[in-house]
């Protein structure tokens, strides 16, 4: 287990599954939003590990008795395939579908806080 934790870790879903199930070097108690970075590639090549670690993150989240953290998931893709939007059905609740190029999204502010 890392011993100091982190805020932030960036990695691909199958090393992220590698660190977890086989290195026990990290657990999802933690974790409180994970990101799904052009979604429409990581589905086609690693859909079974994201379903592995969405059920693993949500389990984890859902046996726990802290509900001070939050559990956010967020997909981002440049397409809509048929992986994305089972992923959705199956595991996001609430969600917000935006469409950057449309006219609706035209005067749509992104913030960021650091």
């Amino acid at each position: 287990m890392l011993i100091n934790g982190m805020h932030v870790l960036v990695t691909t879903p199958p090393c992220l599954v590698r660190l977890i199930n086989d290195y026990k070097a990290i657990s999802m108690r933690r974790c409180c939003h994970i990101v799904f970075e052009s979604a429409h590639s990581l589905f086609e090549n690693h859909e079974k590990d994201i379903w592995s670690i969405t059920r693993g993150f949500l389990a984890v989240k859902r046996s726990s008795d802290d509900w001070s953290s939050p559990e956010q998931m967020i997909v981002v893709s440049e397409l809509w395939t048929e992986a994305i939007r089972d992923f959705v059905e199956k595991f996001m609740i609430s969600t917000h579908r935006y469409d950057l190029n449309s006219s609706k999204c035209r005067n749509l502010e992104f913030l960021v806080y650091f």
